[in-house]
């Protein structure tokens, strides 16, 4: 499913949108007597983040309803996902064409007082619109694929697959570990990945389909702590600590680096100091 970040995903159309505006904003058409320049960036960028938000949201319904069809070729993220870029980026358009039409063509025909239009003034909206729509085509797609680059890199959107999907989550904690073979295998930290684990030990790192909540009760009666909002070290993966003043970095024995946060730094300095559980 296509899961949003709203925060992250705001940032990168306002971005995205405010970039958009400034190389376009001198293009298609201008408004008399309402700020000049300062004005034309503001419209432009309206538009483009009007379409941005109108895009995501199509493209979020519309991925997810694929993702839930019953058939296997859509059940890989990237064909649901790019199927659902391109039928979002196709019922967009329509949409942002109107407004582009609107505020360049059709002012002072399309005054909001009068009750009606004439018959030529609709039609050649029609025509407009209708050729708009082709000419922003490849502005918007380009636009639309940087918005989603954006998105993505920026943590905005994610894919995962219909095994990943919260509601999946509390069923399989409530039936089983979250963490496999848990009795019989050495851990040395856990971190929490999204809608998964990654269990760190001897033998590498595992993903595993779980909360971190759930996995730090598995390993409740392990000698560890957390110390992290994202992390759960054991004492028998520590190979050494660097005691910083305000914040201590514990290093595994596979090298990997682990802040200590300063809100568990006094726990963790007691945990440590106390003799092996």
């Amino acid at each position: 499913m296509i899961q949003t970040h709203r925060l992250r995903l705001a940032l990168a159309i306002a971005l995205t949108s405010a970039i958009f505006a400034l190389l376009f904003y001198d293009q298609g058409f201008a408004i008399p007597d309402a700020g000049g320049e300062l004005a034309l960036i503001g419209v432009w960028f309206s538009l483009f983040a009007y379409s941005a938000i109108l895009f995501a949201a199509l493209g979020t319904t519309l991925g997810n309803g694929l993702q839930a069809l019953p058939l296997t070729a859509l059940r890989h993220p990237a064909i649901w996902g790019a199927l659902a870029w391109l039928a979002a980026t196709c019922i967009a358009l329509p949409g942002v064409a109107f407004m582009t039409v609107s505020v360049e063509r059709f002012q002072p025909e399309l005054d909001p007082l009068p009750v009606s239009a004439s018959a030529s003034t609709a039609e050649e909206f029609i025509r407009s619109w209708t050729m708009e729509v082709l000419d922003i085509a490849p502005t918007s797609g380009l636009f639309f694929v940087v918005l989603t680059a954006a998105a993505w890199f920026g943590r905005g959107i994610t894919l995962a697959d219909s095994r990943s999907r919260p509601a999946d989550l509390q069923e399989r904690a409530e039936t089983a570990p979250v963490i496999p073979h848990l009795d019989d295998r050495p851990i040395w930290a856990l971190q929490a990945d999204e809608h998964y684990v990654l269990v760190h030990g001897p033998n590498g790192t595992q993903q595993v389909l779980g909360r971190f909540k759930d996995a730090l009760e598995d390993v409740v009666q392990r000698d560890g702590l957390q110390v992290h909002r994202s992390w759960w070290i054991s004492r028998e993966g520590i190979d050494r600590v660097d005691n910083q003043p305000k914040q201590s970095v514990v290093y595994l024995k596979s090298g990997i680096q682990i802040q200590v946060s300063q809100r568990r730094q006094k726990p963790f300095e007691a945990w440590h100091a106390s003799p092996q559980g």
